[in-house]
């Protein structure tokens, strides 16, 4: 069944609520002295979590009927050529295409986050010193938390640490490329079935935008002016064909 509008407005706004609830909790706590359990990194892991949770309830509140059937069809696409593809599919894997930034972001915050999470682990003494430093100043307004420099890193400042090693890396250009290749595939089994060549253009599209993603791992990982030209030439490859390609068959002018 086709959900209402005022059921995409009620979605929005429960996760929105959840958004600047993370947000608040976490300006928040981090106006509290001593607190060890890093509220920034926290509550962006467990607004993460929610998001994930919320989407998978096996209960039909919250809209269950649309938000499981979304749920199959992301599966679906990501299985693709394996499963089948009908217009629902392809709008939702072209969204994904759309969310490819955000889905090498998210590879992002996993791996600054195991990072940070293993800090922590390697240093757990620091957490004591900052309670200790928190409860001294408490009791004697002059005792400053210098003793917590060396010590104690703010998530801020390890988040800076590990965010080119975390960005200049196989796992997040894949996340780059992964939702290309699920278009691609839907194009190449649309052609299986229908035989129509258009698809294979269509498929050559998406195909444009794995030499966008090598080319910019080669310009982070290793800068040069060659590989900088090979970004542009790549780029401006990628974008000719997707414009040729949504002025011409997509709008059809």
């Amino acid at each position: 069944a086709v959900q209402p509008p005022v059921a995409t407005y009620h979605g929005a706004l429960v996760m929105l609520s959840l958004l600047m609830s993370m947000h608040t909790i976490h300006i928040v706590a981090s106006d509290i002295p001593g607190l060890t359990w890093r509220p920034w990194l926290t509550c962006n892991l467990l607004l993460h979590a929610l998001f994930v949770v919320l989407a998978l309830m096996p209960r039909q509140t919250f809209h269950g009927e649309a938000r499981l059937s979304l749920v199959r069809t992301l599966v679906e696409s990501v299985l693709a050529p394996l499963t089948p593809v009908t217009f629902w599919h392809v709008i939702v894997a072209d969204y994904l295409t759309s969310m490819a930034k955000a889905m090498s972001d998210l590879q992002l915050t996993c791996c600054i986050s195991k990072h940070i999470l293993a800090h922590d682990h390697a240093h757990p003494h620091a957490a004591n010193v900052v309670a200790a430093v928190a409860n001294a100043a408490a009791v004697l307004p002059g005792s400053s938390a210098a003793a917590v420099q060396g010590t104690y890193v703010r998530t801020t400042e390890l988040w800076g640490r590990y965010h080119e090693h975390c960005g200049d890396s196989y796992a997040n250009a894949l996340l780059l490329a992964l939702p290309f290749w699920w278009r691609l595939m839907q194009c190449l089994k649309v052609y299986s079935q229908t035989r129509e060549q258009k698809n294979l253009w269509n498929a050559l599209k998406y195909a444009t935008a794995f030499p966008l993603v090598y080319t910019g791992y080669l310009k982070r990982h290793e800068p040069s002016a060659t590989h900088d030209a090979l970004f542009v030439c790549a780029a401006v490859l990628q974008s000719s064909f997707t414009f040729v390609w949504d002025v011409l068959m997509d709008w059809g002018l």
